[in-house]
């Protein structure tokens, strides 16, 4: 059956510094969801504390995909380079299961 999969990214916290000069961050956020595509969002330049508040939308044609597939989102720096891993999501018959790892230390957060 059918679904859709809405997702809505509001904000990061505390990234690391990628720049040096600046002491600041130039991010975007990068959805991934089983083979398909990649859905990323705007470029936040010069903050450690990026806000985007932009809405995403997965169409699935099999909800029994979204049981076997791991929602996967990424911070990463604009620049190439380093990719933190902000968190995996699974999703199972409607509920909902978030998992944030826990570094010590300076890393993402969301």
């Amino acid at each position: 059956m059918p679904c859709k999969i809405k997702i809505r990214v509001i904000s990061a916290r505390d990234l690391p510094v990628m720049d040096t000069t600046s002491q600041l961050t130039d991010a975007f956020l990068e959805i991934r969801f089983g083979e398909r595509e990649p859905l990323r969002t705007s470029i936040k330049w010069k903050t450690l504390d990026p806000v985007w508040n932009e809405d995403f939308r997965l169409d699935i044609d099999d909800d029994t995909e979204v049981q076997d597939e791991p929602l996967e989102i990424k911070v990463r720096p604009a620049a190439g380079g380093a990719v933190w891993l902000a968190g995996a999501a699974g999703l199972t018959h409607g509920r909902r299961r978030v998992c944030w790892p826990r570094r010590p230390g300076p890393g993402p957060g969301l």
